[in-house]
């Protein structure tokens, strides 16, 4: 097992560091993965057992990935490989007791977690038309991930809104925990404070993992590095590997400055930069290193590659989305034409609500291509429908699946018999299955509801029976006795024959769930169910054009990458417009596709783009000014033209050609709006109309001939 060949050497560097604290600083593609399983390989051939040794990866998928590479490597290995949500999920598994819960808890998904404020914001009393379940999951998830307890949070409330939030805050807390439930913040916090308040259990995980290592280190937020640290307190043999230049989620609560932060909590680590990239083309990289080096927040490295210069990068001007839509799609066209396979190509966006009119494009053009990220599998009403079936065998006291299963299909109890029954179960102290089977002091049912209910208690035994039956034939069995299928089968539903393939794809995921891991128990697949990300289930291998959001793309490579929408407003997005700091990590976002390009890449943009039912004049993003000019291609197509009336001969919202040494795009300082950027150009005559966006003016339209501008270098 010769793990160095072929290795350069930083590469080799990090691989055969042995003890003490180390932090790789892995530029774009410059083989992290392989760096990081041949370290840990490398440790085992040296004598550490596997069982000492903690890997912590950032998704579902990277984690499968690690495994096999190292059962390629060394066989089957008992090292502890997962994202940080399961290590915690497992730890807490083990000891749910310490914090008055049992080792059977359900996790809360986004869907469980909106269901459970939303029945709390009708208890409270509170207007359902004016607070949104939606707002307040955030601002209390917010909350957990800042480790703000519900009394500190009401302390510092201000507005209706959060004032709101804190009444429901410890509600729904006290719902969770009466439920037997935690939601993925929880994962991580609960842990946290099972480690922080019970030193016996700290020990026993400190003196286990001997050697960590964490990657996507720049994508972990405070709690997530306060774990790492307490699991490394007592060996201090902890190896991070990141890249501030890749942080795209401080949005969900990630930090750079746990980067910044780790030399001084682990004095003397060693750094070492990978910065040999051996993925992209040499125009691609210099593109991509160049647009990132006007960002202040970062660790500098410069990346090389000895990969050919390769094809410029393609720049698109549409005139609309659809027309944009329509240029990847002949994009796309060409380089099938030219060798490529359909899984060779991705389409980027930086929202969800770009894919209607690349889908639309696909479809007319005919070109096979997935979507990852839009509708979730698990999340679809059919999926959920029979995981609360599944869940509620597990636990009885999840309210909330309770609620989902018990009237699908339809059993005879309206929303005012459940309120009754909740409010029973909350008065005597009892689960709403108990007052469902008739354990409580009292029960609103009438005759014919207590026959459904006796009936619908019955599933859920049987389901529970089945404990130790393999987890497909337990799924199997959930959806025949639900009548679920039969339901949809004699109905009216005219999605009955996709709600049943989604179904029979369900069991497809317990079966190959159940061969990957021949000793899981249902309990655990509903775990892996909860923690599932956008791309687990994404099929690299099937020949279509993969669509997704430059988040999804995170961690993946294609030959061909294009990306879509390269405008103000939206790359970067307007709600980073605000903030230095924001509009950098919209630039990190666009590095990370960029280099997410193996040897094409092309960036679009549209001249008006319709929002709310409106179209909106758009201005190209100044990330396409700040890549070096002859690196691009430049394409305007005929459909981006626009019409030449009322004696306008020109309209330049670009800015790849100037006027009087000014271009769509160049910041700007006038003498009584002060500074601005320009949108567009029109030439009327021999005169220039300029539409320059104000810092604090706004819009405003100037004679460039008599404006007397000054450039600036930005705002």
């Amino acid at each position: 097992m010769n793990l160095l060949e072929n290795a350069t050497p930083a590469q080799r560097e990090a691989i055969t560091h042995h003890d003490g604290a180390l932090m790789i600083l892995a530029g774009a593609g410059s083989g992290k993965t392989l760096v990081i399983t041949s370290r840990i390989a490398r440790l085992i051939h040296d004598g550490v057992p596997p069982r000492n040794i903690l890997a912590i990866t950032f998704t579902n998928k990277a984690a499968a990935e690690m495994k096999e590479r190292m059962e390629t490597l060394l066989g089957r290995t008992s090292a502890w490989i997962s994202t940080f949500h399961s290590m915690c999920a497992r730890i807490l598994r083990a000891h749910a007791d310490r914090l008055g819960f049992t080792r059977d808890f359900i996790i809360y998904d986004t869907d469980d977690t909106r269901s459970c404020i939303k029945s709390l914001i009708k208890k409270t009393g509170l207007d359902s038309a004016s607070f949104n379940p939606r707002v307040f999951a955030g601002i209390i998830s917010r909350a957990k991930r800042d480790a703000i307890t519900p009394d500190d949070f009401a302390a510092c409330a201000y507005g209706p809104v959060e004032k709101a939030a804190a009444e429901l805050y410890p509600q729904y807390e006290q719902a969770l925990h009466s439920n037997n439930c935690m939601d993925f913040d929880d994962l991580l916090l609960m842990c946290r404070r099972l480690l922080r308040e019970n030193s016996d259990i700290l020990q026993k995980y400190a003196d286990r993992f001997r050697y960590i290592s964490v990657d996507e280190f720049q994508d972990t937020n405070p709690i997530q590095y306060m774990l790492a640290r307490l699991l490394a307190c007592k060996h201090k043999n902890i190896c991070v590997v990141g890249d501030p230049d890749q942080t795209i989620y401080t949005w969900r609560g990630a930090t750079l400055q746990n980067i910044f932060d780790f030399e001084k909590d682990f004095p003397g680590a060693k750094v070492i930069r990978l910065e040999q990239n051996f993925r992209s083309t040499k125009n691609i990289l210099r593109a991509a290193s160049e647009l990132i080096k006007h960002n202040v927040m970062r660790k500098e490295k410069t990346l090389i590659t000895d990969n050919p210069e390769g094809d410029e990068i393609t720049v698109m001007e549409s005139g609309d989305e659809q027309d944009e839509a329509d240029n990847v799609a002949r994009f796309i066209r060409d380089c099938v034409d030219g060798g490529c396979a359909h899984h060779d190509i991705a389409v980027l966006f930086r929202v969800n609500a770009q894919s209607r009119a690349l889908e639309e494009s696909m479809l007319h053009h005919n070109i096979p291509y997935t979507i990852v990220g839009t509708v979730a599998f698990y999340r679809r009403k059919e999926i959920k429908d029979i995981l609360a079936y599944l869940r509620l065998a597990v636990n009885r006291d999840d309210a909330v699946s309770f609620t989902r299963a018990v009237n699908t299909p339809p059993r005879g109890m309206g929303r005012v018999t459940l309120g009754r029954i909740s409010d029973i179960a909350s008065r005597e102290g009892v689960t709403v299955m108990d007052v469902l089977a008739g354990k409580s002091k009292e029960s609103p049912l009438s005759k014919r509801q207590k026959q459904s209910a006796n009936a619908f208690c019955g599933i859920i035994e049987k389901i529970r029976a089945m404990h130790d039956k393999p987890v497909t034939d337990i799924v199997m069995e959930a959806v025949r006795l639900s009548g679920y299928q039969r339901r949809l089968e004699d109905g009216r539903d005219d999605r009955a024959d996709d709600r049943i393939a989604n179904m029979d794809e369900l069991i497809n995921a317990a079966a190959e769930y159940g061969r990957q891991n021949e000793e899981a128990t249902l309990q655990d697949f509903l775990e892996q169910v909860a923690l599932v990300s956008d791309t687990d289930r994404w099929d690299e291998k099937a020949d279509r054009v993969t669509l997704m959001t430059l988040h999804s793309a995170k961690g993946l490579e294609f030959p061909v990458v294009i990306i879509c929408g390269l405008e103000e407003g939206l790359l970067p997005h307007m709600l980073s417009m605000e903030s230095p700091d924001q509009i950098e990590e919209e630039r990190r976002l666009c590095f990370v596709g960029m280099t997410r390009a193996m040897k094409r890449l092309a960036l679009t943009y549209a001249r008006r783009r319709a929002v709310s039912g409106r179209y909106h004049d758009r201005m190209p993003s100044r990330f396409l000014n700040e890549i070096p000019a002859d690196a691009v291609d430049i394409r305007k197509t005929a459909a981006g033209e626009p019409d030449k009336t009322d004696g306008e001969l020109d309209d330049d919202p670009g800015g790849f050609s100037g006027d009087l040494g000014f271009k769509g795009g160049d910041y700007v300082q006038h003498e009584h709006f002060g500074p601005g950027r320009i949108m567009s150009l029109q030439k009327r005559g021999r005169l220039t109309h300029a539409r320059i966006f104000f810092e604090e003016a706004g819009e405003r339209t100037v004679v460039l001939q008599y404006a007397n501008l000054k450039r600036e270098e930005g705002w």
